[in-house]
């Protein structure tokens, strides 16, 4: 939510790549909120 969905800025902010987030996520089962732009 701190970053609004963008994921490299997440990543940035935890000090980890962004590939590593995705799997922990996953792991974790945790999923994206896919919001449309318009």
């Amino acid at each position: 939510e701190q970053h609004h969905g963008r994921m490299s800025e997440a990543a940035r902010a935890l000090a980890i790549q962004r590939t590593n987030l995705y799997r922990k996520m996953r792991s974790l089962r945790v999923t994206r909120d896919r919001k449309s732009k318009c």
